[in-house]
């Protein structure tokens, strides 16, 4: 009976050999965390307590090992300061990482309260970031406000719009007029 179980031991190692050498092929291989489509997100950071981000996404993806969740097409991103609109972000992947803040390659921010849009552009290595304690920052920038374009370079803003960096270029115009009123430009006679 010995005899036998020896053999039957090795049947079973050679067994295991031949499997463990086998190629794995397409086998699907489960990823941490979880990905919802077609979902409206609500973040409310630590760091800033009258502050609320809303988005609305076709997918957001949660990786509980970094910590991250990734915001993929948002068609609606927005801060809500106190309740009252504050910004608009347009951008194709966003991703929030385990402090609240934001980053992503290109964005488009619109403060309503200045008639104000800011195109921003980051690099891999160094992508357009939204700090909640300290604003944004971007290695490229170009700010629309009424009556001046400006493009900067390393830009560096608080969310109060106090935006600084290298200028590159800047473009005024004198004869423009009107005041921001409900994140929409009114010329003086109010039309």
């Amino acid at each position: 009976m010995l005899k036998y179980s020896w053999l039957a031991l090795g049947v079973l190692l050679a067994f295991g050999v031949i499997v463990a050498l086998l190629p794995e092929g397409e086998q699907a291989r489960s990823q941490p965390g979880v990905t919802l489509s077609g979902v409206n997100l609500r973040l409310y950071p630590q760091q800033d307590q009258e502050a609320e981000w809303r988005f609305r996404a076709q997918d957001i993806s949660f990786d509980p090992l970094s910590g991250e969740t990734e915001i993929v097409k948002p068609t609606k991103g927005e801060r809500l300061l106190r309740g009252k609109l504050d910004m608009t972000i347009s951008t194709e992947r966003l991703v929030i990482d385990s402090s609240d803040n934001l980053q992503t390659l290109k964005a488009q921010l619109y403060i309503p309260s200045q008639c104000t849009t800011l195109d921003l552009e980051g690099t891999a290595e160094t992508p357009v970031r939204i700090d909640q304690t300290r604003g944004y920052t971007a290695p490229t920038g170009k700010m629309s406000s009424p009556g001046v374009v400006s493009e900067i370079a390393n830009l560096v803003s608080s969310f109060q719009l106090d935006a600084q960096g290298d200028v590159k270029k800047m473009e005024v115009d004198p004869d423009a007029s009107g005041e921001c009123v409900d994140g929409k430009l009114v010329n003086a006679r109010g039309d």
